[in-house]
């Protein structure tokens, strides 16, 4: 995880993989840097945990980019959401 200030906003990247250990560390992040948007280019794997905290974060208003087509996938699918049912 690394916060960047770009043209006068701040954009959390997400590298790497994401789950248990580093959603917290995202949520803090993103609480600290006050930062709206995440570019997820270099998150190549999420877990349960790791889509959960996502989801919860566009629940807020975080909007994603540069998400790969299984990322955007995993976020697509209500199996995914902690509770959600077919």
């Amino acid at each position: 995880l690394r916060s960047v200030d770009e043209d006068g906003s701040t954009v959390v990247h997400v590298s790497g993989s994401l789950g248990a250990a580093g959603a917290p560390l995202l949520r803090d992040l993103l609480t600290q840097t006050r930062s709206r948007v995440v570019d997820l280019a270099e998150l190549v794997a999420a877990n349960a945990e790791g889509i959960a905290t996502l989801h919860e974060l566009a629940a807020l208003g975080v909007r994603f980019r540069n998400a790969s087509p299984y990322i955007m996938l995993r976020l697509a699918s209500p199996t995914d959401v902690p509770g959600a049912t077919e």
